[in-house]
């Protein structure tokens, strides 16, 4: 009888075992290559100005809002090698101070990298008016020595008293490849008039800017913004070099942030000017300007600007109270505005228009702050 599909000797069983493991013990872990790096490389960083028109802030900053004012300029670069010893290492750091870049104009900063390949470039602007710079809670007092690592994880809490920018740094663009606004392969000094290579990197401002809009519908009385505050609640520090907002570093106890003093009869803002289309163009709404003020990223906030939310939302998003009379009424009436969650260069308007009973929806609407936009390029 012929059999098939099994062995029938059991030295054969035993000779295809000894086979496999033979076979399983030859394979080998496939090693990948060391990252090699050449040599030295003449970098220029270009500041172009006419890109720049593309804890929580009080308001009354001298920010330049529509042409970016950049007045310095800090540029770290490290080998990127992950897994290596060498990943990492400082090949090149460079402080432009001075700057006052103004919209239409453009300055060239000079640096020279020790090495050329993959490298990673983090660029931080206006750092001077950073408020509370920190790393792991440790306050950072030598922004020259940084280390990829602390750079990481380098914090502020907000802007310094006289602050006139916004501080800025470049964001990676979530792609791990070449040329994301982060990592880029930078060649080796040649010999020659070669053209210098260019390295386009983008930076955005830190924080988000908060500004409120409101009107009056033609029958009603003018209305008078008593105050503005904020709740004390909300993130304690942001990152630089990420645009998703805080994920830890919160609190919902402290002092509320007074954006208009409702105790202080200077800060009323009379509310004159009608709209009776509804509309919510800026241009039919009358700015509160005195209540500006620079917000935090925030990954907590409310998707209804009328409406509390619950859970972590309720507990670290931004609430603004809103104090207001109408005139010949002289009855006091408030109302909470929640806020969004916020990232890093967005505008967040708050905008209402008061009807004849004196109510008002407010709507909250979210845009990115095109006008925070640098385009940095290394040649």
């Amino acid at each position: 009888m012929i059999r098939t599909g099994r062995f029938s000797h059991p030295g054969l069983v035993c000779c295809a075992v000894l086979c496999v493991l033979a076979v399983c013990g030859c394979r080998k872990e496939a090693v990948p290559e060391a990252v090699v790096f050449g040599g030295p490389a003449d970098v220029m960083l270009l500041i172009d100005g006419d890109t720049a028109a593309k804890s929580l802030t009080r308001a009354g900053y001298n920010v330049n809002e529509d042409g970016v004012i950049i007045e310095t300029v800090r540029i770290y670069a490290f080998k990127n090698a992950p897994g290596e010893a060498q990943d990492g290492e400082c090949v090149g750091y460079g402080l432009f101070t001075g700057l006052d870049l103004k919209t239409g104009e453009h300055k060239y900063c000079q640096m020279n990298l020790s090495a050329s390949g993959p490298i990673n470039f983090y660029v931080l602007a206006n750092d001077g008016y950073a408020s509370g710079l920190a790393v792991n809670g440790e306050q950072v007092t030598d922004l020259a020595g940084m280390s990829a690592v602390q750079l990481d994880d380098l914090r502020f809490t907000g802007l310094k008293d006289g602050a006139k920018a916004i501080p800025m740094s470049n964001i990676p663009d979530g792609t791990e490849t070449d040329n994301n606004n982060f990592t880029f392969t930078v060649q080796a000094n040649t010999q020659g008039n070669a053209l210098p290579q260019i390295i386009p990197i983008e930076l955005t401002r830190a924080m988000a800017r908060l500004s409120f809009h409101f009107a009056k519908s033609v029958d009603s009385p003018e209305i008078v913004i008593e105050g503005i505050e904020m709740k004390p609640q909300g993130p304690g520090s942001a990152k630089f070099f990420d645009n998703s907002g805080n994920l830890d570093d919160y609190y919902n106890s402290g002092n509320t942030v007074i954006l208009l003093d409702k105790d202080n009869a200077d800060d009323d803002v009379t509310i004159s000017k009608n709209n009776s289309t509804g509309s919510l163009d800026l241009e039919k709404l009358q700015d509160v300007s005195g209540a500006q003020t620079y917000l935090l990223p925030n990954i907590y906030g409310s998707s209804d600007p009328d409406i509390s939310p619950s859970g972590n939302n309720g507990t670290y998003g931004y609430v603004l109270t809103l104090t207001y009379y109408a005139t010949g009424q002289n009855v006091r009436k408030t109302k909470d505005i929640y806020l969004p969650p916020v990232r890093p260069n967005e505008w967040l308007q708050v905008k209402g228009i008061f009807n004849v009973t004196v109510d008002v929806n407010m709507v909250v609407i979210a845009l990115y702050w095109d006008e925070s936009n640098n385009s940095i390029s290394f040649n």
